[in-house]
């Protein structure tokens, strides 16, 4: 093992202790009129991180107790409860205070909502970004408590084994996780719609002649189309990267084995409603995937646009020279939005194909019993 491969392995383990606010990080800061970069202690807010942790800790002696309870335990059991551990530890690791901020960010004061609203109206289609705005929290609680009436099962009078939904009259409620999707595809279909407008306006600020006539005009389009491009940068960044949908994700695997730990009733019965779950959610995930994919080509187009224009100002020495320094900025957010991107989408691929296994080892299971 070289010094260089430690000097790696090191970086890395800082990285992912600063992605989860647990060293000290920099952050840029305006001091008159101009930006400069601080350091920053963690924040005390980040001490939900280690609480997840301690949580984890809980649910994995709690997943060791019931396992050595369990005396007759085949092979293909202990794997899932050791995936359970695992998957639970992982878990609680990515949850973080910044889940809250970033939700509550992301349903209340983003400006996507009213972009929502004038994306449709194009296409004849009039919808109150207000009423969406009302009723978020509705259908992200839906969201969260939809593993509660499918995973869980309970025990009616005549001993029959139901889960809540179906207990309390709900059926599979397979119109939440519907809804859930068709949410997220408004979402991430405006923001390639965004991306797209964006960079047609962009090649059409290339496309003209720089002339002293047009420079104050352009200097003001182009002013204009950057704060509206870091927006967009910004919205991704904060809720794709480093993952709002993964840590919303993940926060609901982990309150959905939680309460089967908790309430002590088992796994979920691995019969017709395994195979439904899991098409439901290899599908949301491979949509999400397809989605995400449509937005990194946009951005990237965006991003090779922003660097010829860049470039073409810098060979003619313009007035247009004084926004280098908010390209160079642009830069770095498309920049980490698009790392950010790829490591999500590489998380919702890897989450189908984890799906698609789990989904062998019910059919294993079924055969089995």
């Amino acid at each position: 093992m070289t010094v260089r491969s430690v000097y790696n392995v090191i970086d890395l383990l800082y990285y992912i202790l600063k992605m989860y606010g647990l060293a000290p990080y920099t952050r840029r800061k305006n001091q008159g009129g101009s930006y400069v970069y601080v350091q920053c202690k963690p924040s005390r807010k980040y001490l939900f991180s280690i609480l997840g942790f301690v949580v984890s800790l809980l649910g994995l002696g709690m997943v060791i107790f019931q396992v050595n309870q369990e005396q007759e335990m085949d092979t293909l059991e202990k794997t899932l409860y050791v995936g359970i551990i695992v998957q639970l530890v992982f878990n609680s690791a990515i949850i973080r205070v910044t889940f809250a901020r970033k939700i509550g960010q992301f349903f209340e004061t983003l400006e996507i909502l009213n972009l929502i609203d004038k994306t449709l109206s194009q296409i004849g289609v009039q919808i109150s970004y207000k009423f969406i705005q009302k009723f978020s929290s509705v259908f992200v609680a839906i969201y969260i408590l939809h593993p509660i009436f499918t995973c869980v099962h309970i025990y009616d009078q005549r001993d029959t084994l139901l889960t809540f939904g179906e207990y309390f009259g709900f059926g599979v409620p397979l119109l939440t996780f519907q809804i859930s999707l068709i949410i997220f595809l408004i979402y991430s279909v405006t923001l390639w719609n965004r991306f797209a407008l964006i960079n047609q306006q962009i090649s059409q600020l290339n496309s003209h002649n720089f002339t002293k006539i047009f420079v104050k005009r352009r200097i003001v389009l182009f002013s204009d189309l950057h704060q509206r491009l870091c927006k967009a940068t910004l919205f991704l960044t904060e809720c794709l990267s480093p993952g709002l949908l993964t840590m919303y994700l993940q926060f609901l695997q982990m309150f959905t084995i939680l309460m089967l730990i908790v309430l002590n009733v088992g796994l979920p019965s691995y019969k017709a409603d395994a195979m439904t779950w899991t098409l439901l959610i290899t599908g949301e995930n491979l949509a999400m995937a397809i989605i995400i994919e449509l937005i990194i080509y946009e951005s990237e187009k965006t991003f090779r646009v922003l660097i010829d224009l860049e470039n073409y100002h810098r060979d003619r020495n313009t007035e247009l020279k004084v926004n280098t320094f908010l390209l160079q900025m642009l830069h770095q957010k498309i920049s980490f939005t698009l790392g950010g991107l790829f490591e999500f989408n590489l998380n919702k691929l890897l989450q189908s194909v984890g799906t698609v296994t789990n989904f062998v080892m019910f059919v294993l299971q079924i055969k089995h019993n």
